[in-house]
Order: C-alpha cells, then structure tokens, then sequence
C-alpha cells in the first residue's frame, strides 16, 4: 500500500502537473489565436479537449492508486484541491466554503462526502 500511495503521488505531482500545465498553456495559445482564426486555431482548439481529457485520465489512475483519505491532507484541503483541478480541467469557476475545520468528520463520512464532490 506504500508503494501505491508513493506512486500515486509521484504521477499527481509529475504527470497530472505536467498535463495540467500544458491543457492552461493550449487554452491560453487558442485565446491568443481566436482572433487570427485559421489552422493553427483550429488545431488547438482540438488539442484542449485531449489534454483535459488526458487529465482526467490520469487522475482516475491516481484514485485507484491511493485511498481516497489517507491521512496525509484532512478533508477540507482534499476538497480544496478538488476543487482547483476541476476548475482547471472544466473551465468553471467554483466556489467552496466551508464552515469549520472539517478534522470532526468520521473518516467513512469524510470518504462518502468526498467521492460525493
């Protein structure tokens, strides 16, 4: 189970930052382009939804991997990095609050509430 943790955190902090990178990158080149129009534009307006879902991809290589709660973050930054990334991958913007500190929560809870999310 170590061993899966470890590489499940080495592909969310190499392989799925990496992706998540490129896919801001390829939205930012077609915004610049949408003006020009032509094949450049076209071409990677084509690339943003195989970069996001090469993102999504990975990230549900990343939860077979690794428990959903391992510890290591309590359930508010779990929720908050959920959060981000589906901004990202989507394209929409979210709003989390929360109220407390989240460390009450039972772990069965924490882990429904979170594959809820």
């Amino acid at each position: 189970m170590e061993e899966r943790v470890r590489i499940a955190r080495e592909i969310h902090d190499g392989v799925a930052q990496s992706i998540i990178g490129l896919s801001l990158s390829l939205e930012t080149c077609t915004e610049l382009t949408e003006a020009q129009g032509g094949p450049l534009h076209d071409q990677l307006q084509r690339l943003v939804p195989l970069a996001k879902k090469a993102l999504l991809e990975t990230r549900h290589y990343i939860y077979h991997l690794k428990p959903v709660l391992d510890g290591e973050s309590g359930l508010v930054a779990v929720a908050e990095t959920q959060v981000r990334e589906f901004e990202t991958v989507a394209g929409t913007p979210v709003k989390l609050s929360v109220d407390g500190k989240g460390s009450d929560v039972p772990v069965v809870t924490s882990t429904a509430f979170y594959r809820i999310l």
